[in-house]
């Protein structure tokens, strides 16, 4: 299931080939099942963070359940991160910290930023509603989130807005 020595490992030995810049902000936090990865990022941070989770899936034994879990769960948080960087940080930096818990039966993902009241993409809306089409301009990212995970929720808790999302698995 959850190495978190072997997965630590591995992650540390990708995040010391990352350039000085990217490695400034990144901290990385593992136990015996969940990991967090925190930075203070923009919209470019996207691919230090698609490295990382790419790692940790494809290094915890979830492939033989589904294959294309992998893929569903790296895109699910891709779409939430673009969405954080477009609506909560618009303008510059932000932090973020996604966490990913392993349970029996379950995966547990959330993403949280803490941008500014009014300026954060209001999920609770979006989760209501679906794009007209699917060559809309936006809405897209949660059409896609919505498809691949089984439960999704939404929270601000003073600054700090959380979208938890749950994907069932036969862990």
């Amino acid at each position: 299931m959850f190495d978190s020595k072997l997965v630590s490992a591995i992650l540390k030995d990708y995040i010391s080939k990352f350039p000085a810049k990217d490695k400034e902000s990144l901290t990385l936090e593992i136990d015996d099942s969940s990991i967090v990865i925190s930075l203070i990022g923009d919209i470019h941070s996207l691919r230090i963070i698609n490295v990382l989770v790419n790692v940790i899936f494809k290094n915890v034994d979830i492939q033989n359940s589904d294959q294309f879990l992998v893929f569903d769960l790296c895109l699910a948080i891709e779409e939430s991160l673009i969405n954080i960087f477009k609506h909560s940080y618009p303008k510059n930096c932000g932090q973020v910290e996604l966490r990913v818990k392993f349970e029996t039966d379950r995966i547990v993902i959330k993403v949280s930023d803490y941008g500014e009241k009014g300026h954060s993409f209001n999920y609770a809306e979006q989760l209501k509603k679906t794009p007209e089409s699917e060559f809309s301009e936006s809405g897209r990212g949660m059409m896609i989130i919505k498809k691949i995970i089984d439960d999704i929720k939404y929270s601000t808790d003073n600054d700090r807005n959380t979208l938890l999302l749950i994907k069932k698995w036969k862990g």
